[in-house]
């Protein structure tokens, strides 16, 4: 047994390492440091982002949270049985509709 619990079976036979060592790899092209360079530079400018906006976030959801908790409940007058001028209209048509409709369906059809 080999080390990792590998068998001798599982390793890659001969014909795979002279395919290996007859490979040649394509040549790197010339502006290949510059691409590099850039991309990692990108990379540095996200990471720069992310490190900044994080601590922000954070700092926004924990003021929030503190100001629900200490936030004090509203008072004030709240009568639920007196209705609004509005909400008598609108108990005043719903009972004229409900009267249309009883007096239709109590006629006989023709």
């Amino acid at each position: 047994m080999l080390r990792g619990g590998q068998n001798e079976r599982d390793l890659p036979g001969p014909d795979l390492w002279a395919m290996l060592d007859a490979w040649e790899p394509e040549p790197i092209s010339p502006d290949f440091n510059r691409r590099l360079y850039r991309r990692i530079a990108r990379f540095e400018r996200g990471v720069r982002r992310v490190r900044i906006i994080v601590p922000l976030v954070g700092f926004l959801i924990i003021a929030t949270i503190f100001t629900a908790a200490t936030r004090e409940p509203q008072t004030g007058p709240f009568h639920p049985g007196e209705p609004t001028q509005c909400q008598s209209k609108v108990m005043a048509q719903t009972l004229s509709d409900l009267g249309m409709l009883t007096s239709l369906s109590s006629t006989k059809p023709l």
